[in-house]
């Protein structure tokens, strides 16, 4: 998810090279688990993968029932909780980065006004890019 409103990072926006960041923990939170199985494939071939802990994700439906799992065509499972995660445990586990820090939403300007306002709360920057989608 991006945030807008806060200063940027060194690396997004300032005319210095931009840096591949270190490390990417992506949290995915979606209404729906269908949505994921749209990436099964890539979700399976990262999960296969050793990044040496340069990337990892989790991913959260809020409308799904706990301990259902989907399974791709090669029978790779890709897991998820139900409900959302606690945003500001998850700041709190990079705020001592700040400076290597991002914080990015996109989604329902609900949302990114709770990461922007939890974002500030723990000094790291914001970028979002708010959206609506359809029923």
């Amino acid at each position: 998810h991006k945030i807008a409103s806060h200063s940027a990072p060194r690396y997004s926006q300032s005319r210095t090279r931009w840096r591949f960041p270190d490390r990417v923990h992506l949290l995915w939170i979606a209404p729906r688990p269908q949505i994921f199985t749209l990436f099964m494939s890539t979700l399976s071939e990262v999960d296969a993968e050793d990044l040496d802990g340069r990337f990892s994700y989790r991913l959260f439906s809020t409308l799904a029932n706990a301990g259902e799992g989907r399974r791709n065509r090669r029978g790779s499972a890709v897991a998820y909780d139900s409900g959302r995660p606690d945003l500001a445990t998850e700041l709190r586990r990079v705020s001592h980065h700040k400076d290597r820090a991002l914080m990015y939403a996109c989604g329902p300007k609900s949302l990114t006004d709770n990461c922007r306002r939890l974002a500030a709360e723990a000094g790291v920057p914001f970028r979002c890019e708010p959206f609506e989608l359809g029923s």
